[in-house]
């Protein structure tokens, strides 16, 4: 049979595909209810079709209703969350669009050495009667003019060729900063994943220890109806029941509460109907042999260090361009068109003066005293660069020493798993004895209670160290991330 699929999310759009194919249909994507409609009349007939869109009206109606996460359920990897956060996160769209206005303010800034031209037009009038009224000597009744003006900038000190070389490094360092607010992105994304890859496993842990303790409690029970213990072992096992059952129920809250730590570091709405696939010890937790070196390339320079050097670049540009403002500034104008007085305009047309014509002129202005302003501007952006210069040593012992305390973090925990891993088999092997004896009658259940607790500790611990392992390589390589 043939199914076809309308959607305009392509991803959504691929999962209900997925699914259908692997029902045995064969599937057709339309992209929204247009091209839809068409592909559906090629074929399907018309009964058929008048039926398929009364179930389409239905279908996006509950869709409005439930949601996307109401069609095509299945569970996530990393990669698909990482995707979805990807194309979808309001970070990533406000770093591009920072981008593209950077891109825009260069592309202004280079218009600046071309000529402008310009229409201008004035009219004034200056009446005179008695002892009313300008020198009309000097006002000629007013004045009346129209022109086009071209001007052009020829010197500025270099203070242009400064700002263009400084929009030049901030374009650079927003192109950096959106690679960075992308490691941050998948880093977060990463955290979260992980933190919900933990939650499931406690969740399942809980959930095991609770079934134990409710088989075992039944063992007691039928040991007390045949008086081979007292009633307060069937006590002691209730309690420790309880509080398995009180466990494992926080599991599942903080379960639900990671979905939604998740989404939000996805940048999607809240659903906590999806289910994640992936594991603790998969390759994506693995840290490249490269960033575990003791001693880095002194090439090497992290995506933060790259920004705060640029920023220190552009201080340095801020003070060559107030230092540019000693210099003079040399503008070139030329005008065509017509200038003339109201009197002249008013004498009878072979008595009037020319009005129409051109004019050149250079107009040149050198600062000669500024009270010291410019010299302080001068020093104040000095000094900022010097200050930035400082952060970004700062910044570079700080990078220094987390990225050894993260190695630290990684080697400790992986050792601890092992030794996590060894606990584990010793404490299932010690509650499966344990038990024997105590249905033998060679043990108390105080003992089997404890030797069960046990189990479920050190698995936790062994969850712990794995998720320990995870974090510390995924703050490495957002620590490391570089160009």
């Amino acid at each position: 049979m043939r199914a076809l699929v309308i959607e305009d999310d392509s991803r959504i759009a691929q999962a209900i595909a997925k699914t259908l194919r692997a029902e045995g249909y064969a599937v057709d994507i339309a992209p929204d209810g247009i091209p839809g409609k068409e592909m559906a009349t090629v074929f399907a007939p018309p009964s058929q079709l008048r039926r398929a869109m009364r179930f389409l009206r239905s279908v996006v109606l509950l869709t409005a209703l439930l949601g996307p996460s109401a069609l095509g359920q299945h569970a996530l990897t990393l990669h698909d969350c990482l995707s979805i956060a990807l194309a979808h996160h309001p970070a990533l769209v406000t770093a591009d669009l920072s981008f593209r206005q950077a891109l825009l303010l260069r592309e202004e800034l280079s218009t600046a050495g071309r000529p402008t031209i310009s229409l201008e037009g004035d009219a004034f009038y200056a009446p005179t009667n008695g002892s009313f009224g300008y020198d009309p000597a000097i006002s000629n009744g007013g004045e009346v003019s129209g022109r086009v003006l071209l001007q052009e900038l020829l010197y500025d000190g270099g203070a242009r060729g400064l700002k263009g070389t400084q929009l030049d490094l901030e374009i650079r360092r927003l192109a950096i900063g959106r690679r960075a607010v992308e490691r941050d992105l998948i880093a977060g994304v990463k955290d979260a994943f992980v933190t919900l890859l933990q939650a499931h496993e406690q969740a399942k842990l809980e959930g095991a220890s609770l079934e134990e303790i409710s088989g075992y409690l039944d063992l007691v029970m039928r040991r007390a109806r045949s008086g081979i213990v007292s009633k307060s072992d069937i006590l002691r096992t209730e309690i420790q029941r309880n509080a398995a059952r009180a466990a494992a129920d926080k599991a599942y809250a903080d379960e639900l509460a990671a979905r939604l730590l998740l989404e939000r570091a996805m940048g999607i709405a809240a659903d906590t109907s999806f289910a994640v696939a992936g594991s603790l010890k998969g390759e994506e937790w693995q840290v490249p042999d490269s960033l575990m070196q003791e001693t880095p390339d002194s090439s090497f320079a992290t995506l933060d260090l790259a920004m705060a050097a640029l920023q220190a670049d552009q201080s340095r540009l801020d003070a060559d361009i107030s230092r540019a403002e000693r210099h003079p500034a040399i503008a070139l104008s030329a005008d065509a068109g017509m200038l003339s007085s109201v009197d002249n305009l008013r004498l009878p047309r072979q008595n009037r003066s020319p009005f129409v014509g051109a004019s050149v002129g250079m107009t040149i202005g050198i600062p000669v005293f500024t009270w010291g302003a410019i010299g302080l501007r001068v020093e104040q952006k000095a000094l900022a660069a010097e200050i930035q210069d400082v952060r970004v040593h700062q910044l570079a012992r700080s990078v220094e020493s987390e990225r050894l305390r993260v190695l630290i973090a990684i080697r400790s925990g992986r050792r601890l798993s092992v030794s996590c891993e060894a606990n584990v088999r010793l404490a299932e092997d010690n509650y499966l004895l344990t038990k024997s004896r105590y249905a033998g009658g060679d043990a108390l259940s105080l003992e089997v209670l404890t030797a069960q607790q046990a189990v479920t500790d050190t698995r936790l611990a062994a969850l712990q160290a794995e998720v320990d392992c995870a974090r510390a390589a995924t703050v490495l390589e957002q620590l490391l991330d570089h160009e």
